[in-house]
């Protein structure tokens, strides 16, 4: 069943950029990236909830569907506060670029989350500081993000690399697709993907001590595409796989109780306002 579940996300993405490639060049693209001509206030709201289809902790092999809140304000286009990225302030800004700062936060995670996590203890949540920007060639949106732990057990910094290929299809349905790749510190690597004397004397699955070192921790590719049903309503649905690299994919959470491979697919509805 977990892997039938796989390769129907597998597909989902597939199919996805098979029709994201075949339609684009319909329409004008918009600095967000879909068009929407009646939000004249200072003020943007969007709001939404759906299901989104992921790994119970970051290297796991064993997959959850939970809920998947969606909130944002966005106030004169630069300062935004949402649930998924927290306090984005653009600080800078030209034609073509923004460079901003944010304020954002990880859940931490529970050994309850999975049994190959039992015995290794609990990981308390913490705010994250970060730097943003990013610079568009036309419909090409190319990125960069700074982001360090505050507080907590994680105590890490990582850095991602992002593209995304940013159009409308048609007057209903717009789309991102890109790669992206992210670099992680010793505390970040140590924190999600080693294994101390402590945890190794008293986790389940006997393992051994496990020491990673920062670098290269992963590659991405994503899609995420929205499909308006009226001015205020639309249907999105979002998919991406990710491939666990280096000192991460070795440890005993990824390579002997997981999979280096991780996919995430979600579906929802939102209205703006």
């Amino acid at each position: 069943m977990k892997n039938t579940s796989r390769t129907l996300a597998l597909s989902g993405l597939f199919a996805l950029s098979l029709i994201g490639f075949s339609n684009t060049g319909h329409a004008d693209e918009k600095k967000d990236g879909y068009k929407n001509e009646r939000m004249n206030s200072d003020f943007k709201v969007k709001l939404g909830a759906g299901a989104i289809y992921k790994p119970d902790y970051e290297g796991s092999d064993d997959y959850e569907t939970s809920a998947l809140p969606v909130g944002e304000i966005v106030w004169k286009d630069n300062v935004t506060l949402s649930l998924t990225e927290g306090l984005k302030v653009d600080m800078f800004e030209t034609k073509n670029a923004v460079v901003g700062a944010r304020l954002g936060y990880w859940l931490g995670r529970e050994e309850d989350d999975n049994e190959a996590l039992s015995g290794l203890g609990d990981m308390d949540a913490n705010a994250i500081a970060g730097l943003y920007g990013h610079y568009d060639f036309g419909k090409i949106r190319a990125s960069a993000a700074l982001d360090a732990d505050i507080g907590g057990d994680r105590e890490g910094v990582t850095f991602e690399l992002a593209t995304k290929y940013r159009t409308n299809l048609s007057d209903k349905i717009s789309m991102n697709i890109g790669p992206s790749l992210t670099f992680a510190s010793d505390d970040y690597m140590q924190a999600m993907y080693g294994i101390d004397s402590v945890q190794a004397s008293s986790s389940a699955r006997g393992y051994s001590a496990y020491e990673p070192e920062g670098g290269l921790k992963d590659v991405a590719f994503g899609i995420d595409v929205e499909y308006k049903i009226t001015e205020a309503v639309s249907l999105f649905g979002l998919a991406e796989v990710q491939e666990i690299l280096g000192d991460a994919a070795d440890s005993p959470l990824v390579e002997n109780e997981g999979d280096s491979t991780q996919v995430t697919a979600g579906l929802g509805l939102i209205y703006r306002f």
